[in-house]
């Protein structure tokens, strides 16, 4: 895959708001911290449940009401208790889960609805990875996981987030790979997954920030020529070399 790209805190990766003018002003950051907000993100770009006040939001809950309210019997049950360690647990099995795993997605849509009621969480569905800064649409698109992708499009994912901010790549939080789904799928040849994004609304003439990179160049980078060949049938256009 084409190399890391370092971006400044301050300007937004692709498909979050992007500055108008050289100097990012107010306006930018609160437009880029709204946008990681619906996307599952901190503001600095972590997941959600990295939040400093989530412990003690789910500590509330627990004691609430709400928990009664919301829970249905089964969870009731088992004495279920919302915890930062079982959210980022149930995260991972999404980001790990084989194609048509579907129970797995299940469980996770259900958390993630009662995140957003419970928690005022939203976009948990997008939440990335602190290590990689991939979301699941990202590793579904890499896996060719088709099934899977599509049943992420369908619960709200958004086909066309750029990756987030990476540990692996900076333990300052100022680097991405700055990727988007189709950039990842055509990076690994994977026709079917550019398919299932193009049926969902994935831009296949999404540009990497800040060289401009297409689907279509990291198709061809990678001798790809399945899969520049299709992005090409479907007019997708090159930007900058990868």
């Amino acid at each position: 895959m084409a190399a890391a790209v370092a971006t400044p805190p301050q300007v937004p990766e692709p498909g979050a708001p992007v500055p108008s003018v050289a100097k990012p002003s107010s306006a930018d950051h609160a437009a880029l911290a709204e946008w990681r907000r619906q996307h599952g993100e901190t503001p600095s770009g972590r997941p959600f449940y990295d939040l400093p006040q989530f412990p003690r939001l789910c500590q509330v809950f627990n004691a609430s009401k709400k928990k009664a309210e919301l829970c249905p019997t089964w969870v009731k049950n088992e004495d279920f208790a919302l915890t930062p360690e079982l959210v980022e647990h149930l995260h991972r099995q999404v980001m790990d889960a084989e194609e048509g795993e579907t129970s797995v997605f299940e469980a996770w849509d259900w958390l993630c609805g009662l995140l957003k009621k419970a928690l005022g969480i939203h976009g948990a569905m997008d939440a990335p990875d602190r290590q990689t800064g991939d979301r699941a649409v990202h590793v579904a698109a890499a896996a060719g996981h088709v099934q899977n992708l599509r049943w992420l499009a369908q619960h709200g994912a958004d086909v066309n987030a750029a990756s987030a901010p990476a540990l692996e790549l900076s333990p300052k939080g100022d680097m991405s790979k700055g990727l988007r789904p189709a950039h990842v799928a055509a990076a690994h040849g994977q026709v079917g997954a550019l398919a299932c994004l193009a049926e969902a609304g994935a831009d296949l003439n999404a540009k990497r920030w800040p060289d401009g990179a297409t689907p279509l160049d990291f198709a061809r980078d990678g001798g790809h020529a399945d899969a520049a060949a299709w992005l090409e049938a479907k007019g997708a256009q090159g930007g900058s070399p990868p």
